[in-house]
């Protein structure tokens, strides 16, 4: 049942705008066949269902309109005589009302949807994709790696001594700190680039096509300007990071996230404040 919607929704909005319009249609042309003995009304349902969920609220209103007058049309030119115009009427004026109502209904359950996938995938406090978000996309860089040999780089960055700005300053300019570092870090990436939260003051990036050179360029500039961030704050913290550089891996999500970790923690327990960068080879070779 899931695949089918997300089979419809990659489609385009035009062409759920034409496929509610041609099934309006349908529906008026069975309605017209089976006489006024057989209602049918409830199958205009359907297009307005396309309309208001794979296209939006206007789109899904103006085709309630259509069904209405479509269905009003049948009325009067195929079921002439069995109903007064006054009782034609008055009928679809309550459809309309049902209509519409259904879809402000179908808009309404869609928005909650849609937000309540992206709490799901975000993290509250940043804004920034969370650990499961982030999770994800690995695994299709490394899928993508695997298939084309594409490079793509992982860093695990950790705020040095965090818990020193919730003791002496408060827990408030503690949140405040983790939204600059996301706001500082997701300035510097490229559209393609991803960033995320994955738990308390720990961040991750994630850097598709990016080889170790390249890797190291964007490391510098990236933690360069947070650097400077937190000399102006006067935060007493400092960034310990580990970065991985991949193509190619043998190995899966868990294990690329528990080396860029533990390049991470060599820096802390070497003195903090500092990168680690590995190149983690392809199979067959010697890792550098």
């Amino acid at each position: 049942m899931a695949t089918i919607p997300s089979f419809l929704s990659r489609l385009p909005r035009a062409v759920h705008a034409a496929a509610a319009l041609a099934l309006v249609l349908a529906v008026g042309a069975v309605d017209y066949r089976t006489g006024a003995e057989l209602s049918v009304s409830l199958f205009y349902a359907l297009p307005i269902f396309v309309a208001s969920w794979f296209v939006g609220r206007r789109s899904g209103l103006a085709v309630s309109v259509f069904c209405a007058v479509d269905h009003i049309l049948v009325d009067l030119i195929g079921h002439a005589g069995r109903f007064p115009r006054g009782v034609v009427l008055w009928n679809a004026v309550v459809e309309l009302g049902f209509f519409v109502t259904f879809t402000l209904l179908l808009v309404g359950l869609k928005s909650a949807l849609d937000r309540e996938s992206a709490l799901a995938r975000t993290d509250g406090l940043t804004g920034l994709a969370n650990a499961r978000s982030f999770f994800e996309r690995l695994q299709l860089e490394i899928d993508r790696s695997r298939r084309d040999g594409t490079p793509a780089t992982l860093v695990y960055i950790d705020l040095d001594d965090f818990k020193r700005v919730n003791d002496q300053k408060g827990h408030p300019e503690g949140d405040r700190v983790l939204r600059e570092v996301a706001r500082a870090i997701a300035a510097r990436l490229r559209a393609t680039d991803l960033v995320a939260r994955l738990g308390g003051d720990e961040f991750g990036m994630l850097l598709p096509g990016t080889a170790a050179e390249e890797a190291r360029v964007v490391l510098d500039t990236v933690l360069g300007d947070l650097r400077e961030r937190i000399r102006r704050g006067g935060w007493p913290i400092s960034l310990s990071a580990g970065a991985l550089t991949f193509a190619r891996p043998a190995v899966g999500v868990d294990e690329l996230m528990r080396r860029a970790d533990a390049l991470m923690y060599g820096v802390k327990t070497g003195g903090k404040n500092g990168v680690r960068q590995e190149e983690l080879a392809e199979p067959g070779t010697e890792s550098r």
